[in-house]
């Protein structure tokens, strides 16, 4: 299975990494003047890839209504990702002109501005916070998307079933339900996710460990479910040999 973007999501998504690069770029013109800046850009980088990969993991056409509201949803995050990144890039550009290499020329203002930058620490770990709740969540529909794979393939198997002697169809049976109980398990839990974890991040007072251990555990269990599939690839010849 795949999922479709048209011409207007495409941009979505070059919009929103465009962006980031933008203030990947804007923190770096800071060099040397406030710690913050360095550990923030680091961690723009790697939310970029995830936006990067969006575009190329989701790309073909929708089949169906449920990768139809799939799409939808990621359309949602990317949307999300633009205004948290648009509005912290407007909050960083008044400090721009004075963490430039030499300053604004106008020292004190340069001393005032990174005093007020410090007081800005919390909306730093705010505009963080959001960016790797959403960024966590398209890592979420990534992981999905393997998923999918892996049930176009227990599909596969389910025809073969009828197909195959009774020795045959009793362990191709067996495969097919712990590949339906792992991918109905990682479905749940994804889409789940999606709907509630705002809420949790909400009263979450370190939202990065939350989502730290929720894609851990999808990390933990994809390899797996990807060791299942491979093996009945394996035992399961492709149509017509």
């Amino acid at each position: 299975m795949s999922f479709a973007f048209t011409a207007g999501s495409l941009g979505d998504i070059v919009a929103v990494a465009t962006l980031i690069k933008d203030l990947i770029k804007l923190l770096d013109d800071s060099r040397g003047s406030v710690k913050e800046y360095h550990e923030v850009v680091a961690r723009l980088s790697s939310q970029l890839v995830a936006v990067e990969q969006v575009e190329k993991i989701f790309g073909g056409q929708a089949q169906t209504t449920k990768e139809a509201e799939i799409q939808a949803e990621v359309r949602q995050i990317l949307a999300q990702i633009k205004k948290c990144a648009e509005d912290f890039k407007t909050k960083l550009e008044k400090f721009r002109p004075s963490f430039t290499v030499g300053g604004s020329k106008n020292k004190p203002g340069d001393v005032l501005k990174k005093v007020s930058w410090r007081l800005k620490r919390e909306e730093i770990e705010t505009f963080e916070k959001s960016m790797v709740f959403h960024t966590g969540l398209l890592e979420v529909y990534i992981t999905l998307k393997s998923l999918y794979a892996a049930q176009s393939n227990r599909d596969y198997i389910s025809r073969q079933i009828t197909q195959s002697s009774n020795e045959s169809k009793t362990a191709l049976q067996t495969q097919s339900k712990i590949l339906r109980v792992l991918g109905t398990f990682i479905m749940v839990l994804g889409r789940t996710l999606f709907f509630q974890l705002h809420q949790v991040a909400q009263a979450c007072q370190d939202i990065k460990m939350t989502m730290a251990q929720m894609l851990q555990l999808m990390v933990a269990i994809l390899p797996f479910l990807q060791k299942v599939v491979s093996g009945l690839e394996k035992l399961t010849p492709p149509p017509g040999s």
